[in-house]
């Protein structure tokens, strides 16, 4: 700057000019150089600061603005997503039709162990009927009809089928011990007691009880897993 009185270059901030010893006509406290924004002291090349308070930073405000909308976006993304791996809930097997026939099976076949199953007819000699229900194997017979019966209460098809196998079984065996008997006496024997031999209402009953409970357990698998398919959950 220059003295207004003699014109001398003196620095800035001089209160009085070292050559003509007069004030210079600066007073208070020092001004800020042109370098600075004269409206709020601020130095140049920075933004205006319009915030209130001191510590206002712009660009750490604008950081913290995006990050807090980025982490709601974020926060809202998530929840808006499926959860997955939300266990499904538990299939129930319905009763179908299969279940009936099972049912029905087992109730005839338990009937026929009290009818005739075996009669011979020896004429003047006289005749003789024989009942499941009073031979050793009745109870074979009474406890896999009943637990059948049971586990198809629970729709445990397999098991039903595999109990509805196994009565088969035994009936094939029953059968089969009855023409071993007379067949160990030759063939002219054989023809003979096959002549005496009849089989009653109680052999026809079993044989028909015991197919209605092997189809009915078939049929109650292949409806059972049409209706899993049909509600959409696969076969465990």
């Amino acid at each position: 700057m220059f003295c207004k009185n003699c014109g001398s270059n003196i620095g800035n901030n001089v209160k009085f000019c070292p050559s003509c010893g007069k004030p210079t006509g600066v007073s208070g406290s020092p001004q800020p150089d042109g370098g600075t924004n004269a409206a709020s002291g601020q130095a140049q090349g920075y933004p205006y600061n319009t915030g209130s308070g001191s510590g206002y930073n712009p660009a750490q405000n604008n950081y913290q603005n995006s990050s807090q909308s980025q982490g709601q976006n974020y926060s809202q993304n998530f929840t808006a997503r499926p959860a997955y791996g939300t266990p499904q809930a538990k299939f129930k097997k319905p009763f179908n039709i299969g279940n009936y026939v099972v049912w029905g099976g087992c109730l005839i076949a338990l009937i026929s162990l009290f009818l005739n199953f075996v009669s011979v007819n020896a004429g003047f000699l006289g005749s003789e009927s024989v009942k499941l229900i009073d031979t050793e194997d009745a109870p074979f017979f009474i406890g896999i009809f009943v637990i059948v019966a049971i586990v198809n209460f629970f729709r445990l098809n397999i098991a039903d089928l595999i109990g509805s196998l196994i009565a088969a079984l035994l009936v094939f065996v029953e059968l089969n011990s009855i023409k071993e008997a007379y067949e160990q006496y030759g063939d002219w024997a054989k023809s003979l007691a096959e002549s005496f031999l009849e089989y009653g209402a109680g052999r026809t009953c079993l044989i028909l009880g015991i197919l209605l409970m092997v189809g009915g357990s078939v049929a109650a698998i292949v409806l059972g897993m049409n209706a899993k398919k049909a509600a959409g959950i696969q076969n465990r």
